[in-house]
């Protein structure tokens, strides 16, 4: 069933108003450490090193602050760059637009709206990839020209509040961190300090090892084949664990079928902390996340490592913060082997040292950190509510569902 679009919007390939550019496939030995940049897909993900080349190369073979382009390998959607005068790698097209057809905002816009789509025409063995034939012969639908560009501040202008969270969310994770580590070694209102094995840290607090804290573990998780899984009793499994930053709060989805024994031994608690064992990378290993909710009764698989504290002495969320800490991730650099994988031991997380407060400041140091996560917690929230309307306005506004006005006087019928 073929969607109907307004009257006078027309359907056009989108041949008919851009022009797709090839980037250069650029070889390894020809990059260079100064010239002229080459934008790469990891350079538009925030993800790579920027090389150079010396080349010269056809105009056409250049972009500068203001184009548009597109990534279509691997990575795919629409970008304005940014940057200075630079090259484009040849999984990238520069794409240049009639302006007395298109908006190029109305079409970044277009674009991304195309690359969201499950319908979006992909192929491809290692890497799925757009074709460039594909794309020059696809249909869009084009409104008038006043009407792109109203639609386009629409978007441009949520795009702008979604910018400003973003930066609000960038910043307030920097100050966490920064007072994170500031309080894991200065501590709260201190004068003396003294050197340890883990820095320096207030001369009043304890330094102890994960062993002399915990009532229960370090113990691995509840080992069960593939066939096992689908039905019976939630387990907490790696992705539950990568998908969350510090806390376990999302509901659970995986079910294991398991034994009364199994459950009395594995069964988890509020406040109990998890830890992966494995990770293909060494950021990844020992990664701690705290139990927070438990509603139904809840084990946790063999890729983890459980402790349970003695709250006497330490606060599961002191230790959950202090996993954060320069001090922590050093030491498990020292105690991770390597092969296939990095790994951590049962061993190797009991000798953890922690720089040990009294509970009082445990508990001052945890509402300081508290307080900075629930603000980024809300802007979180923000900005994944921002991103919805976004989405939202971008399938009504681009076509045509919804019609928007193009003066004070003149409103577009819906």
């Amino acid at each position: 069933m073929m969607r109907e679009y307004p009257e006078n919007w027309k359907i056009m390939k989108q041949s008919d108003f851009s022009t797709f550019y090839n980037g250069r496939a650029f070889k390894q030995k020809e990059f260079k450490d100064s010239g002229t940049p080459i934008v790469r897909i990891q350079n538009l993900t925030g993800k790579g090193q920027t090389v150079y080349t010396d080349m010269t190369l056809k105009d056409e073979k250049y972009i500068s602050e203001g184009d548009l382009i597109y990534a279509w390998s691997a990575t795919f959607g629409p970008y304005i760059w940014k940057g200075p005068k630079a090259v484009y790698h040849y999984h990238i097209w520069k794409i240049e637009c009639d302006n007395s057809i298109i908006d190029k905002m109305f079409f970044y816009y277009q674009l991304h709206l195309l690359s969201s789509s499950s319908s979006a025409h992909k192929n491809g063995a290692v890497f799925a990839h757009l074709t460039k034939g594909f794309m020059e012969n696809y249909e869009v639908p084009v409104p008038p020209l006043k009407e792109q560009e109203k639609i386009s501040q629409i978007l441009s202008s949520i795009d702008q509040t979604i910018k400003k969270t973003e930066q609000i969310i960038d910043q307030t994770a920097r100050l966490k961190k920064g007072i994170m580590q500031r309080l894991f070694t200065s501590g709260v209102s201190h004068d003396e300090y003294r050197n340890t094995t883990i820095g320096e840290i207030p001369k009043l607090w304890d330094l102890k090892n994960v062993k002399n804290l915990a009532i229960l573990g370090p113990q691995n998780g509840l080992y069960k084949p593939s066939s096992e899984y689908g039905k019976g009793t939630f387990i907490v499994v790696l992705n539950d664990l990568y998908r969350n930053e510090r806390k376990i709060n999302d509901f659970l989805e995986d079910k294991v079928k398991i034994t009364q024994n199994e459950l009395n031994r594995y069964k988890l608690k509020e406040n109990d902390l998890l830890v992966n064992r494995v990770s293909k990378q060494i950021e990844g290993v020992a990664k701690v996340i705290l139990v927070d909710k438990i509603y139904d009764d809840t084990v946790y698989e063999s890729n983890m490592i459980r402790i349970r504290l003695e709250t006497s002495k330490i606060l599961p969320e002191f230790y959950s913060y202090f996993s954060f800490t320069n001090a922590y991730y050093k030491q498990v650099a020292k105690i991770a082997k390597y092969s296939n994988q990095a790994s951590v031991s049962q061993d190797g997380i009991e000798n953890i040292l922690v720089p040990l407060p009294s509970i009082g400041e445990q508990y001052e140091i945890v509402n300081v950190l508290n307080s900075l996560e629930d603000k980024l917690n809300i802007e979180r929230k923000k900005l994944s509510q921002l991103n919805l309307t976004k989405k939202g306005l971008m399938e009504q506004l681009l076509t045509g569902k919804v019609r928007v006005p193009l003066d004070d006087e003149e409103v577009v019928p819906s």
